[in-house]
């Protein structure tokens, strides 16, 4: 590293796995470095809360065993001995029916497909999971691409209730890179057709306290509470404003949503054009703990668009409720735009909406009385809307602003967002940064 005899500063603005894993690695090859999170808690989507002594993920989180910058980091940080790899039942809702999902033997049971539309259904998804090249389906939408490789019967049933679940009205614009990368991570971690995923044990929340641990034996600051309203460069300097102080770096790396970045920094007229592109779905995610389960599957996507949410995820049927104290936790989530009426519900009405239709799962599943403590959360920014041709679109890590770098779920492309990918961006942005010095 070069430098005036002393350590460059450099600014992370976000405490979410991306901007503490890059907040770690430059703080690891001695860099100054500062974290900045709005909230009163690190983690961002990752993050974990403590409930009745037992700490628990805010969102449903689960990995891969094709996540490598995951399990890379865990190494570095001493926690490989808290990954538990575990069964992990599938379902899917159709014609007011759950049924088993995800393993061959499931599909060949699964009654709202004739054998003609499983054969379809099994040749288009090894068609997805065999392209290694996913420019070639750069330029499609998963609503064309699956109608002409999977049938309209398979389309109909399977593919489009789950895009209009995830994406809404338009959930048409979306491209297949999307579909194909989600089907070849999920075939990259089974086993003789049985599906593993890995759970921490502890929650994922760990990963939080081991990196933040990290950049403060290193020297690092983690200021929670600051919510930065300005980026602007004053000489050879950034300097970052928040609703505390300014602070002046010789670098910024940023780890805001599009939307959040745009109203930070006076940018040029185009790459604020570009920003306007990157669209986000919101979500709603509500946990309840219980004293009984919903079902025995643990992730239940709903193929029936009357459901005002696409997926019940009980966590305890693939962590079980024993390292809960025998309570059982499931999520319900609901992706929705960010200017949807539900999105600002009260905690009250969106529970209730989603109690009276878990019982169209389970009758004798009672939300009033079942669930002893349930807890809602939203994310404006939760799920990038990831049309066909998105590659042309996808932002850089470098800005037109000089020493200023930025990382983001946007960037996440063709893999689905996630703890792996946001840890890997951590790193990539990191690695950028020490090569300018």
């Amino acid at each position: 590293m070069k430098h005036d005899g002393k350590r460059p500063r450099i600014g992370v603005l976000g405490g979410g796995l991306a901007g503490l894993t890059a907040a770690y690695r430059l703080s690891e090859s001695g860099f100054d470095v500062t974290v900045l999170e709005r909230d009163g808690e690190l983690g961002g989507l990752a993050k974990a809360i403590n409930i009745d002594g037992f700490p628990i993920d805010v969102y449903y989180h689960h990995a891969f065993s094709s996540d490598a910058a995951l399990w890379g980091l865990c190494a570095e940080l001493g926690l490989s001995g808290s990954v538990r790899w575990l069964k992990s039942p599938m379902g899917y809702l159709t014609d007011g029916k759950v049924y088993q999902f995800g393993t061959i033997a499931s599909l060949l049971k699964f009654k709202p497909l004739g054998i003609a539309d499983k054969i379809r259904f099994i040749t288009s998804t090894l068609k997805l999971k065999s392209e290694r090249d996913l420019g070639k389906l750069e330029g499609f939408t998963a609503d064309e691409w699956l109608r002409r490789h999977a049938g309209e019967r398979v389309y109909e049933v399977i593919w489009k209730p789950l895009l209009v679940q995830k994406f809404g009205p338009r959930y048409d614009k979306i491209g297949i890179t999307f579909i194909a990368r989600k089907v070849q991570q999920r075939s990259e971690t089974r086993k003789l057709g049985q599906e593993s995923l890995a759970y921490m044990e502890g929650s994922f929340g760990l990963i939080t306290d081991a990196l933040a641990g990290r950049i403060r034996s290193n020297g690092g600051e983690i200021r929670t509470g600051a919510n930065v309203t300005r980026i602007s460069r004053d000489g050879d300097a950034l300097v970052v404003e928040d609703n505390k102080t300014k602070t002046r770096f010789d670098k910024v790396v940023a780890t805001f949503a599009p939307g959040v970045l745009k109203g930070l920094c006076d940018f040029p007229a185009e790459y604020r054009g570009g920003l306007d592109k990157l669209e986000h779905m919101a979500v709603i995610c509500a946990m309840l703990i219980a004293k009984k389960p919903v079902s025995g599957i643990y992730w239940l996507n709903v193929g029936d668009n009357s459901f005002p949410f696409g997926a019940v995820v009980e966590h305890t049927n693939l962590w079980g409720p024993e390292h809960y104290g025998g309570r059982h936790i499931t999520y319900i989530s609901k992706y929705l735009s960010p200017d949807d009426p539900v999105y600002k519900s009260k905690d009250k009405d969106i529970l209730g909406l989603f109690y009276r239709h878990i019982k169209r799962i389970n009758p004798l599943f009672d939300g009033e009385k079942d669930v002893t403590k349930a807890l809602v959360f939203r994310s404006m920014y939760a799920q990038p809307f990831i049309t066909a041709g998105y590659g042309a679109i996808k932002p850089g890590i470098k800005t037109p602003v000089e020493g200023l770098y930025w990382v983001s779920t946007s960037h996440i492309y063709p893999e689905d967002r996630g703890v792996n990918y946001s840890i890997k961006l951590g790193m990539e942005v990191s690695d950028l940064v020490k090569r300018g010095y």
